[in-house]
């Protein structure tokens, strides 16, 4: 695994937590190691539409965030 692919990675989720979560909100990083090496990132912002789900992993893949706006007022 490419070390520099991995913290961008990481700094992504973590800018995009910040982004969705409503004023007040909470990010939580945690880690730990069972078979595997796991970061999780758990935030309490609007979360992805679930028709978006299936896309996440396609490269340069973006939710469109019209709808996502207005949940956050």
């Amino acid at each position: 695994m490419d070390r520099e692919l991995v913290i961008i990675l990481i700094k992504n989720f973590i800018d995009n937590a910040i982004k969705t979560c409503r004023d007040g909100g909470e990010i939580c990083i945690n880690t730990y190691t069972t078979r595997y090496k796991i970061i999780e990132i758990r935030d309490n912002g609007v979360g992805i539409p679930n028709e978006d789900i299936k896309n996440i992993f396609e490269p340069f893949y973006m939710v469109d965030k019209s709808g996502i706006e207005e949940i956050m007022v």
